[in-house]
């Protein structure tokens, strides 16, 4: 009788190591599928917040109007702050189309695992 105790011990042994490796796999599975979206969102992130800081110049510019037009002309002016403003609504524009790509994605392109740990009626196991 402690040969078959001896075999189901290393059987239990056996699936509780086989399970914790299949977690394991799982977890890294979920993590480089979230990686990519992940960096796409501080990508995002980073370029708006450098879009603000480069949105400062022109405001800037517009609020010292009254003074520099006394020095250069208006067309000048109005190029300078034409030109300053070009990087911040680039960046923007950038910003908008990453964030706009990142939820068009369908769930499984953009490595979500919800279809996987799912509650959905269809995905549980009968408990006949």
């Amino acid at each position: 009788m402690s040969k078959l105790t001896d075999d189901t011990a290393l059987a239990l042994s056996k699936v509780a190591e086989s399970a914790i490796a299949l977690a394991k796999a799982e977890v890294r599975l979920a993590v480089a599928e979230n990686r990519d979206g992940l960096m796409r969102s501080c990508f995002a992130g980073g370029l708006a917040f450098s879009s603000l800081l480069c949105a400062q110049v022109p405001v800037l510019l517009i609020s010292l109007s009254p003074v520099i037009l006394r020095y250069i002309p208006w067309p000048t002016l109005l190029l300078s702050i034409a030109l300053s403003a070009l990087p911040a609504l680039l960046g923007f524009w950038g910003a908008h189309r990453l964030v706009m790509r990142m939820q068009k994605k369908p769930a499984a392109e953009a490595g979500s695992c919800e279809e996987a740990f799912s509650t959905h009626a269809s995905n549980r196991i009968p408990l006949e």
